[in-house]
């Protein structure tokens, strides 16, 4: 198998055309984008209801807004690709949609790690802001 024929990588398989290897593509990605769109809006819904819960202040407070900031751009990141597929489907704009899209994925993935990252933070967090001890 030669380089050009790695399917892995977004190349083409053997006797793929063009407009077979796009298909192939959005779909792939269209596929990656449901499952981790569905992922962080859960995320961000949990973190819709910590106010309501718990009184958040100093660092809590600054890891929560960074936490559902990040959360809310995520969920339109991940969801942006479905909405240019729908919007360019049948326009030809199959190898931009492609480009595009990942970018967006991986954009999307990256706010995801920020959203996750301040969580934690906020989490480890105990009353005032402090750090809780280990046990």
């Amino acid at each position: 198998m030669t380089e050009d024929d790695d399917p892995e990588h977004g190349r083409p398989r053997t006797g793929e055309t063009p407009s077979e290897r796009h298909t192939r593509q959005i779909s792939e990605m269209l596929m990656e984008t449901r499952v981790a769109a569905v992922g962080i809006q859960v995320i961000v819904g949990f973190l819709l209801a910590v106010p309501f819960d718990t009184e958040l202040t100093g660092l809590q407070r600054d890891a929560y807004l960074v936490a559902i900031l990040a959360g809310m751009a995520a969920t339109a990141l991940l969801l942006a690709p479905s909405v240019a597929h729908r919007a360019l489907l049948h326009r030809g704009q199959a190898p931009w949609l492609v480009a595009v899209g990942t970018r967006l994925l991986l954009a999307g993935a990256a706010a995801t790690t920020v959203a996750l990252g301040a969580a934690r933070v906020g989490v480890a967090t105990g009353p005032g802001g402090r750090r809780t001890p280990r046990r």
